[in-house]
């Protein structure tokens, strides 16, 4: 079966701009999935493969319920669901394609820290675009740690997912101190 993000039926608070955002950035991925839930059933429609981390027993139970009323292929692609206590980030976290941090908890704006900092994939979505939660995460966004990223992007294509692009850190320079030493001669300067 195909999968078609303009019919498929929404899951939880995903709408239909982030459920194509999600299929456009993941189709055939890896993917690190941080709070599990429909996000989960969704996300085993068309990744490689799906890793995922919540806090809560009642939201793993839910997501594991749900996959169970899927077809062994698609139930196949969820590698593990995996709990972690509130407020501490796994010391050993996979590599991924893409990291897709779902909702506002408390701890999300660390979770993309450590993945940035960890350089553990080359994309993070983040799904929720309240206020409070943008300034959250721009707060833990801060120097050194920007050097290694490449973009972001707010509401893509009209939904609530933020895009973080991540490379390796750039090497700062301070143009305040090197900029005579990449001065080009103006024309007719004799010197």
């Amino acid at each position: 079966m195909t999968f078609d993000p303009d019919t498929f039926p929404l899951q939880a608070d995903l709408s239909r701009a982030d459920v194509g955002v999600l299929y456009e950035r993941c189709a055939g991925q890896r993917v690190v999935e941080v709070g599990c839930g429909g996000s989960t059933v969704l996300l085993a429609q068309f990744c490689a493969s799906v890793v995922s981390y919540d806090t809560s027993p009642d939201w793993i139970a839910r997501a594991r319920k749900r996959l169970l009323r899927e077809p062994p292929e698609i139930q196949g692609v969820v590698a593990a669901i995996h709990a972690y206590p509130p407020g501490e980030i796994p010391e050993a976290l996979p590599e991924a394609d893409v990291y897709f941090i779902d909702g506002i908890c408390e701890d999300r704006p660390a979770w993309v820290q450590a993945v940035v900092a960890r350089r553990l994939a080359p994309l993070v979505l983040h799904h929720d675009s309240r206020a409070d939660c943008m300034t959250a995460l721009h707060q833990a966004l801060t120097y050194p740690l920007t050097l290694s990223l490449r973009s972001i992007e707010y509401h893509v294509e009209g939904s609530n997912m933020l895009v973080l692009r991540c490379g390796a850190p750039a090497t700062y320079e301070n143009w305040n101190e090197t900029e005579p030493l990449h001065r080009l001669p103006f024309l007719g300067d004799e010197s």
